[in-house]
Order: structure tokens, then C-alpha cells, then sequence
């Protein structure tokens, strides 16, 4: 066999290694000759290798020498990755109920502040049955100084004064001093029970016997037939009332004519002024509100008497109402003027009583 050149195994080695290693190949490596006498060859001219440029392999392309190097180095780095992310798990998981329990906190905390903000506002705001008392002491002092017409026609000032001064009385005794009433004052004053089933509906159209006093724009010709037939029922109804039979073909008669009597008077309306039909609305209102008022059980104490006022003076008209659970009902068109008359003499004796209560 033929002997192979030291000088072909060295190249073959320079070429090898420029082909392993990337960093040789795109290098200019000069290689010397050996010195002289290194390989027991004379020495020779200097030869100067130049390999050719070999194209750089990428780093994340498999290389072969990289995992045979170290076959466990792969197995043990994704051992501990996992192990690694269980760790990072379990830590989150921590942290999850860590927060659950500050929001727990938070809401309890919550909920102890609006409970003592509840009872800091419990400590210092009025009770409802304070709320109330205040309300009626607002009302009273609106109904005695100076409460409007209205609220002294419908009853509601007179009421106001007639409670408190009950209430006055019965806390402390105390009565106040004679104030007279005129006698032409309380035949003009209506009164009513307020019990369940009641209306505060006034009698004023029952007395006289039911004898009616039309006013003038109804007592034309295109109401007669319906003004004829209600001026012969209505001194029926009263009858039957007081003696405590009354049926039901009068109060439905009443009812059927009135109703007709208001669509006709909705059917001349062209024919009338506008306070003409405005006086004729309200009368027809009360007179249904009369015959609403015969069907109520109290109806005949309107009427026989019971339920008259029988006083000379304010405190004589408080004691009545009193004993009899009584109080007023609004006025009757016409009689403005004696609930003004009354509202007065009230207001005095509530201002009297009151000074007393004060010595």
C-alpha cells in the first residue's frame, strides 16, 4: 500500500475543520508550512490556503453533535420546566384566593359602615310618629293664623283648630274663656260623623223638608219636566228618611232625574253664560251629593235633629261635637260666609286657651 503524504492529511484536516465550524469558513485563516524538519521532510516555500467561504449554517437548525453531546440535557430541562409551571400555578392559585378573601373583607366592611351610618341616621333624624306630629303642627298653625278660603269652606281649617283644641283639653284640663256664637251662625254650619261608609258630603238641600230653592238659570223652561220631578220626590225622600223607610224607587227616581237634569244642562250650555253655567254645575253637584248622602246609615240624623247644633258659644260647640264624635262638613253654596264668621270665633278661643295653658 502506497504510503498517503503528510501534506494531503493536513489539508483534509483544514478542510474538515473549515466545513464543522462556521467561524473558519467565513474567516481568512493563512496556514504555514511545517519548519523544517518537523515531519522529517526538508523545508519547502511558504504555502499560504485559502478555503473557499462556506455558507453559515443557522443557529436554531438541528445539529446532530449538539444533542448527541448530551442525551439527558433535553429530558432534565423539560422536567424542570414543567416542575417550574407547576410552581407558577400553585403560586397563582394563592394569589386568586388571597384576593377572593380581601374582596370577602371589603364587603364586610362595607356592610358594618352603611350599618352604623343607618343608625347614625336613626339617632338623628325624626321618628315617623315625630314626622307626624310636626305635619299636624304645621297644619294647625296654618289653619289658626291665616289658612286659605278654601281650606275654611271645606271644613279642613275648622277641623284642624276643633283636634287641637280637644287634644288641648284633654291633656290638660284647661278650658277656655266664653266666646259667644251668634245665633244666626250654626243654622248654617253642616256637620258629619266621618265614620267608615260616611261622606263629608253636606245636608243643606234636606232641610226645610227638602224643599229646594232653585237658582235662576236652572228654573228656565228646558228644565222643567226634570226640576218638577225632583221637587216631588226629594220631600218624599226626607220623610221616609226621618221615619226610617226609605226605598228604593225614591232615592233611584232622584238619582235617574238629576243625572238628567246634568245632560241637560250639558245639551244647553250654548244658551247660558259662563257663570251661569258654572253656578248651575255646582248646584246639581250637591244636589247629587244629597241623595248620595239618604243612603248612608246616619242619613236621618241630619234630619231629625240629632246632629243640630244646639250651643251658645265656642266651648258649648266643642263639647257637643266632642260627646257626639262629630266635626264639620264643607259648606253649602251661600253659607261661605258663616264658616268665615265661625273660623274667627275658633281661632279666638284656641288663642285664649292656649295663653292659659302657658300661665
Amino acid at each position: 500500500m502506497k504510503a498517503i503524504s503528510p501534506r494531503i492529511i493536513a489539508a483534509s484536516i483544514v478542510g474538515t475543520v473549515a466545513l464543522s465550524w462556521p467561524s473558519f469558513a467565513s474567516a481568512q485563516n493563512v496556514f504555514r508550512a511545517a519548519p523544517q524538519g518537523y515531519y522529517g521532510l526538508p523545508a519547502r516555500t511558504q504555502t499560504v490556503v485559502r478555503p473557499v467561504g462556506v455558507p453559515v449554517a443557522s443557529p436554531f437548525a438541528y445539529s446532530p453533535y449538539y444533542s448527541n453531546a448530551d442525551p439527558y440535557g433535553g429530558y432534565l430541562r423539560g422536567t424542570a420546566d414543567v416542575i417550574n409551571a407547576q410552581g407558577n400555578y400553585l403560586m397563582q392559585v394563592e394569589q386568586a384566593y388571597m384576593a377572593s378573601e380581601q374582596v370577602k373583607q371589603a364587603k364586610l366592611d362595607t356592610k358594618r359602615k352603611r350599618l352604623d351610618e343607618y343608625l347614625y341616621e336613626k339617632s338623628v333624624l325624626p321618628t315617623l310618629e315625630q314626622q307626624r306630629d310636626e305635619e299636624q303642627r304645621q297644619q294647625y298653625l296654618r289653619s289658626r293664623n291665616n289658612p286659605p278660603q278654601t281650606e275654611i269652606w271645606s271644613g279642613k281649617a275648622l277641623n284642624d283648630l276643633l283636634l287641637a283644641i280637644q287634644k288641648s283639653q284633654t291633656d290638660t284640663g284647661a278650658h277656655g274663656p266664653a266666646v259667644p256664637l251668634d245665633y244666626e251662625i250654626l243654622p248654617h254650619i253642616n256637620f258629619t260623623s266621618g265614620a267608615p261608609g260616611t261622606t263629608d258630603n253636606n245636608a243643606s238641600m234636606l232641610r226645610d223638608g227638602g224643599k229646594l230653592r232653585w237658582p235662576i238659570p236652572l228654573q228656565r223652561d228646558a228644565f222643567a219636566k226634570e226640576r218638577a220631578a225632583i221637587d216631588k220626590l226629594m220631600p218624599q225622600a226626607v220623610q221616609l228618611t226621618i221615619a226610617g223607610n226609605l226605598d228604593f224607587k225614591t232615592v233611584d227616581g232622584l238619582t235617574k232625574n238629576v243625572e238628567q237634569l246634568r245632560r241637560q244642562l250639558k245639551a244647553n250650555v250654548a244658551d247660558m253664560g259662563a257663570n251661569e253655567y258654572i253656578q248651575s254645575v255646582k248646584y246639581v253637584n250637591q244636589l247629587s251629593d244629597n241623595v248620595k248622602l239618604l243612603n248612608q246609615p246616619t242619613a236621618a240624623n241630619y234630619l231629625n235633629g240629632k246632629w243640630e247644633a244646639k250651643a251658645t258659644s265656642v266651648g258649648d260647640l266643642i263639647e257637643q261635637m266632642s260627646k257626639q264624635g262629630l266635626r264639620f262638613a264643607p259648606a253649602a253654596s251661600g253659607d261661605e260666609s258663616y264658616y268665615n264668621a265661625l273660623h274667627r270665633a275658633f281661632a279666638n278661643y284656641d288663642a285664649d286657651l292656649a295663653r292659659l295653658v302657658r300661665k
